[in-house]
């Protein structure tokens, strides 16, 4: 019998949008987006990046087109095919700021997770991926033509094959001071974070972590009951490709994630009959 994987869940959606103060009559644009290398990673143990750039896409591409300019023809390290999906809406009339608006879904098992955002020339003054000038400055009699690009549901690309790790902070007294180290080995390399206080938030800790070259991206919320965090392995570094042979970063505590002990950090310390101790 044959072996089949499947898994569910949202993909990262960016969008990419051109506008002008009248009807635009030509001009082009192009796209880059830097992305996890997964087998140049997996040699060095951190995370190295490769970029896909784009040739110049002409201002009046159709989702077709921004698709194929990402997924087969880019002048470097295209994204592959049915890598994303991609829907144009707007009308080049007064009711869509004379321009179009793409959305750009991730869904291919290649681009799982959280991504870096995609970037381009936001004048669009005729630069091209490469730093050369050879795309079409868009023109318009306002000569007011912008690109924008933002990312529409930032850290909620989740699914079932994004893998957590519960973080419980537990005392019968107390803490009023210390901090603790947390260590991941992802891409052969074990790396800990810097010191990081007792009382740290969600925000602080997802800094700590992503701090470390083997983790491109996690999520942090609190528990329920307020009694410590839940981690989510959003990056697309810490996905699976979706290949039978592939594993993406499973957190197995004492194994490749947990507490550094013993550490340099300040212990934890409470007061006990008056006097402070660890």
């Amino acid at each position: 019998m044959n072996s089949y994987l499947f898994s569910l869940r949202h993909p990262e959606i960016q969008v990419v949008k051109w506008s002008a103060g009248s009807p635009v009559t030509s001009g082009s644009f192009f796209l880059k987006l830097r992305h996890v290398d997964m087998v140049n990673s997996n040699l060095s143990g951190s995370l190295v990046y490769k970029e896909m750039k784009s040739a110049c896409i002409p201002f009046d591409a159709t989702a077709d087109e921004v698709k194929y300019a990402i997924e087969i023809d880019a002048l470097s390290n295209p994204l592959g095919l049915n890598s994303v999906r991609v829907l144009r809406s707007g009308s080049r009339s007064f009711s869509s700021d004379y321009g179009f608006l793409y959305k750009i879904y991730f869904e291919g098992s290649n681009v799982r997770g959280n991504m870096l955002e995609v970037s381009s020339d936001l004048t669009l003054s005729g630069l091209d991926s490469m730093g050369g000038t050879s795309c079409d400055a868009f023109a318009s009699s306002t000569n007011d033509a912008s690109l924008e690009i933002w990312t529409e549901n930032e850290s909620f690309a989740l699914g079932t094959d994004t893998t957590r790790a519960e973080l419980a902070i537990d005392s019968n007294v107390r803490i009023v001071e210390g901090e603790f180290q947390l260590s991941v080995t992802h891409l052969g390399q074990q790396m800990s974070t810097p010191c990081i206080s007792w009382d740290v938030g969600p925000v602080e800790l997802e800094l700590a972590l992503e701090t470390l070259t083997n983790i491109d991206s996690v999520r942090v919320d609190d528990r329920s009951d307020r009694s410590g965090f839940v981690v989510y392995f959003d990056g697309n570094a810490m996905h699976t490709t979706g290949a039978l042979d592939s594993t993406g970063f499973m957190p197995l505590q004492g194994t490749n994630f947990g507490v550094v002990e013993p550490n340099s950090c300040n212990p934890p310390k409470a007061y006990h009959n008056n006097a402070l101790k660890q």
